[in-house]
Order: C-alpha cells, then structure tokens, then sequence
C-alpha cells in the first residue's frame, strides 16, 4: 500500500489536502515512436473511483489508426495489483476471441513498467482469414469485472495497464493506462445538468433559472443540497442573488458585457461548483424620461405658459441636444393650443373654455423613442361680461336734439344671460355738456343749451356681480348762435295824437356767443305806417303818434349779430279820441270906418271837425269886449 501512496502526483496530492475524494485521471501514455500503423486498446473508463470492497466494471474498447478492419487479430495482457483488485468476471463482446482469458502472476517484475502490478490476464482474438473484426470501428472487445480490497485507504490509487502479446504484422500497439483512485464512501455532489450559458440584450428583464436539477449527490438527497454564489466576476454587470433552488439575475440598467458567474453546491459538507458566463449584448438604448413634466392646473382664460422641454428626456447613449420633441397627441384640442419652439412647448389657453387634456409629449433619439403624459386642467371661472359691441363715439353740433342709444347689444356675458346685465353710468367727465341717463337699456343724451366741448361718458355693464365698462367720447361742435329775444318789447297803448315815444333796445336783445353792444337793430316791418311813424338810432326806438290817427301797428325789431338775426313784434294800439273842431279859416280882421255899414260874414267854413260833420258845428258869439263899439249876432 506504502507503493501505491507513492504514486500520488502533485495534482492530486492537492485534491486530498481539500478533502475532495474524487477520482483522477492520470494519463501514463505509452505511444512507441512508429510511423506504422496502430493497433489502439482504450477503457471506459480510463480513469475511475472506486470504494472499498466495491465490484468495478471495466469495457476495453478497440480501434485502429487507419481504421482497417481485415486483420488477423490482437493479443493483450491486462496487468493489475491484486492487493488493491480482486479479478470477478469476464465477458468478450468482439468475435474471434480464442479462448478464455488466463490469470496468471507477471513472469517479470516491471514487464508493464509498473513495478505495483503483479497480476495478468492475457486475452486474443484471431482471424485466419484476415478479416478481423470485420465491422465498424471502434469496437467493444470486452467486459472486465474487479472487487475492489476491502482494506484500501481513501486517496490510494491503482493503475491498469494493457500490453500487447502480438499486433497484427506491421501494426504498432497503443493503450492507455486505467487509473482507479479509492474515494470516500460518501461521494461528492456532482453536476448533473451544467448551467447554459446566457445571452441577452442589455436592459433585458431580470431572469430565473431553476437550480434545483443542476446538481445531484448519489449518496444524499438532492434536496438538501444548499446553492450559494461563490462567484461573479462582474458585479457592476449583473446582480445575482439565490432564493432555495431559483437564481435570480438582474441585468444592471445600460451594461453591457460579460460576467462568469459560479455556482456552489455543497451536501453533507462536501461542495463542486458550475461556472457559466452571461453575455449583455450592448443595445442603442431609446431615450428615457428623467424629468417628468408636472401636470398644469390653471384658471379659464390664464395667460400663456411656456414649458422648457431640455430637461425631460435623457439619452445614455446619445447627446441629449440632438432628441428631437413633439407633440404626439392633445386629447382636447378646443381646450388648449400647444406647440413646440426648439426645447419650448408653448401651452395657449383657448378663451372661455375650462375641463382637461391630456398632452403627449414624445422625445426621440437615434430613431428611437419615448413618450410623456401630463394633464392639463383648466378651472371654470364665471367670466366678467365683455365689451360685445362699443358705443361709437358721437359728434354733434351745440344746441343738437336729445339722442338715444340702444344699450341692448354693447355687453355680452358668456357665462349668463346677457338680458341680466345691468348698465349703469358710471362716470360723465362734463356735466356742463350733456345730461345722461339710462332707463332700462336705453341711454339718453341731453346736449345743455349753447354748450360745447367734449365729455367721456364711462358705461358700467355688471353680470353676477362682475363687470365691464365701456368709454365713448361725446364732441359737441361749437355753434355761433343766432341772437335771442331777451327781454321782449311790450305793447304800447296810446290815445290818438299822444306824444311821441322813445323805447331803450339795448336789452331787448343778446347774443351767448357775441357782445350784446354789437347786435345792431333795425325795424323790419310797420304795419300801420299811417298811424305810426318809428325810427331807429343806435338802441332807441321812437314812435311817433300820427295826428288824428288810431287803430294797431305791429312792429318788428330784427336784431342782428354776425349776420345772424332774430326779431321781435310788439304791437301798438292808439285809441280813437273825439277831437275838438279846428279853425279851418280863421275869421279874418275887421277895419272900417266909423259908422260903416253893417257887415255879413260867412262863418261855414270858419270851423271843422276831423271826427264829425262840419255842418254840425254850432256857432255862438262867446264874448263881444266892446259892445258900446259892436253889437254881433
């Protein structure tokens, strides 16, 4: 035994000091230098464990280098330790075999250069004919049957060889050594279905894969088996982690490469490990959203708002200036206005409208894309009412009539009945000019006499307690009025031949716009010119009273200031006065001599009477202041 504990190269030396009691492969080759063809004997296997005092089987399989199958024959000899193996059994499985194998002891120490072998079977197969084996190549040629010693020690090993006794003429001999180590009662756990290798893209989902057929132990239960990661050579890769029987891999975002992961399974202390490799293909990953847009709540009819957009997507592996952004969608159109300026989107409120939309913003880079949703809400708000149609300004000329404007129309109210707003003035900024007022809808404008000048008149409209004005600009045109009576002439009323009259015209007329000294008066018209007389000089009137004269004159007075005039008629009434009679022919003197004849004198004539019959007239002799002179009759 001390022999076969000499034998132990470096390699497994090292595999006894883990503890790991599994068989060995020791490759002792014996390939003579031939340019001949050869005759080639192999074992499967050709290297082994085995237990003490366990039965091992052992199949010689036969081939030939340049794979001719019409030969005469082989003849070998199997050389073994019979202190280690105890030979059991034979079968042959190739044709032509002569006879049955022979044991005997070597016949030289070290024929088969293994001074530790003591023991041969010698077997043959032959063909006269030269047609061996006669079939495809390789062949099974036999079955070796061996008990292991019950007294062997773990670790020990034993090596088979095979020899030849006789090659076919002109063909060498090759066979492999059968190495057989002596392991552990308790076999280590083995790796019964490997751990395929991984290919994914990057970014791929996370993986699981099912470790529980991975590994078997024939001597305990598999289930008892524990997995444990004992190694990865990428951790910046991949993520791995074991839950039971299930490997979980987590594919770390945008990395690409490869990682060699090891699984260590262990049962009943004793542990083998299965290394497999994961490769991340590298992928042009689409861009991603690193600032969400925030959704927007406004009120009905905000101002604009602008958004900047530079933020909101983000390309690892691309320049983030070039993604290009667009709207993709506006679920309400009628709602909100959006548009997109280089890395601004532009939200315009549409006016008098109030609910939601849903704006899709999509980034794209390298033909590849995302997108982003945000919602935009806009709160109803009760509109003050609006200017619908204004007031037009107006112009008139001083003195105009009252106008009316028709308030019906000028304000409007989206949000209530437009019948329900009230006007109201708010403000006159001359109320020397125009005089306003308002009666349901109806605005009325009074232009103040001889007035002119501008006035801002504001109109108030009010709905739901929210209101609106309206300004228009009143120009009243100045106007050169006519003059006017100001105090009026009064009638006259006179008894025939009254005396002449004067009236004062300096007051009767005026003029706003003028001096009241320049009016100039004149007498238009006298109806009566045969009862009166009148005449002007600078603001007197005269009237003169034609004798005997009565009845009624009207008078007109023009006055006239910068060639514009106005009159006034008053009337004059004389009253009819019985006159008394006139000398018509006054009795004319009386010279004669004394005691002159009596003298006649006609007195018809003598006297008249404008208003009565001359003949009417009575005479009678008044006074007589000498009548011791005279004596009349």
């Amino acid at each position: 035994m001390n022999r076969l504990k000499k034998i132990i190269n470096a390699r497994q030396y090292c595999y006894l000091l883990a503890n790991i009691f599994i068989y060995t492969l020791i490759l002792a080759s014996s390939v003579w230098a031939s340019s001949d063809p050869t005759q080639v004997v192999t074992a499967d296997p050709t290297t082994g464990v085995a237990y003490t005092d366990q039965t091992i089987e052992i199949d010689l399989l036969y081939s030939v280098s340049n794979d001719y199958t019409q030969l005469n024959g082989l003849g070998i000899m199997i050389h073994y330790d019979s202190d280690v193996f105890a030979f059991q059994s034979f079968k042959y499985t190739a044709s032509n075999a002569i006879g049955l194998p022979y044991i005997d002891d070597e016949q030289t120490e070290d024929d088969d250069g293994d001074a530790n072998t003591d023991k041969t079977i010698t077997l043959g197969w032959y063909d006269h004919l030269s047609k061996w084996p006669g079939e495809s190549l390789p062949i099974t040629l036999c079955t070796l049957e061996f008990t292991t010693n019950a007294n062997l020690s773990m670790g020990d090993i034993s090596i088979i060889h095979v020899t030849s006794t006789s090659t076919n003429v002109g063909y060498a001999f090759y066979a492999d050594p059968i190495t057989i180590t002596i392991a552990d009662p308790d076999q280590w756990p083995i790796i019964s279905q490997a751990i395929s290798d991984l290919t994914v893209d990057e970014d791929a989902n996370s993986q699981t894969i099912d470790l529980s057929s991975v590994f078997s132990d024939i001597d305990n239960d598999d289930a008892a088996i524990t997995k444990s990661i004992q190694a990865n050579s990428n951790s910046s890769l991949i993520s791995a982690s074991i839950n039971d029987n299930i490997l979980t891999l987590e594919f770390l975002e945008n990395q690409n490469g490869s990682a060699d992961i090891t699984i260590s399974a262990t049962s009943n202390s004793k542990e083998i490990s299965d290394t497999f490799t994961v490769t991340v293909n590298a992928i042009d990953d689409a861009p991603v959203i690193t600032q969400a847009i925030s959704d927007v709540t406004v009120n009905e009819d905000a101002d604009s708002q602008a958004i900047d957009l530079s933020l909101v997507f983000s390309d690892i592996d691309n320049d983030d200036a070039s993604i290009t952004k667009s709207i993709q969608s506006n679920s309400n159109s009628s709602l909100i206005s959006a548009s997109i300026n280089d890395n601004t989107l532009t939200l315009d409120f549409l006016e008098n409208q109030n609910g939601t939309a849903d704006i899709i913003i999509t980034g794209i880079s390298n033909s590849l894309e995302i997108s982003d949703t945000f919602t935009i809400t806009v709160n109803a708000i009760d509109d003050a009412p609006v200017i619908s149609q204004a007031i037009s300004d107006v112009t008139e000329d001083e003195d105009a009539d009252n106008q009316a404007i028709d308030l019906s129309a000028v304000f409007s109210d989206i949000d209530n009945d437009d019948a329900s707003i009230t006007k109201s003035i708010h403000s006159n900024s001359n109320s020397s000019l125009i005089s306003a007022s308002i009666n349901d809808n109806i605005l009325t404008l009074e232009f103040l006499e001889n007035q002119n000048g501008t006035a801002d008149i504001i109109i108030t409209g009010i709905s739901n307690s929210l209101e609106i004005s309206d300004t228009f600009t009143i120009t009243v045109n100045a106007i050169d009025d006519a003059p006017v009576v100001s105090q009026a002439i009064s009638d006259v009323t006179e008894d025939e031949d009254a005396d002449n009259q004067t009236i004062d015209l300096s007051a009767v007329f005026s003029d706003i716009d003028n001096d009241d000294a320049s009016i100039t008066k004149s007498i238009q018209s006298n109806s009566n010119s045969s009862l009166i007389s009148a005449s002007i000089n600078d603001n007197t009137l005269t009237l003169e009273f034609l004798e005997n004269q009565n009845g009624t004159a009207d008078i007109t007075i023009i006055g006239t200031s910068n060639s514009q005039e106005i009159s006034d008629t008053f009337t004059i009434t004389v009253n009819a006065i019985d006159d008394a009679p006139v000398i018509s022919q006054a009795i004319s003197d009386v010279t004669v001599n004394e005691d002159a004849d009596s003298q006649a004198i006609d007195l018809s004539l003598v006297f008249s009477d404008i208003d009565n019959d001359d003949a009417s007239i009575t005479k009678s002799i008044q006074s007589n202041s000498n009548s011791s002179l005279i004596s009349a009759s």
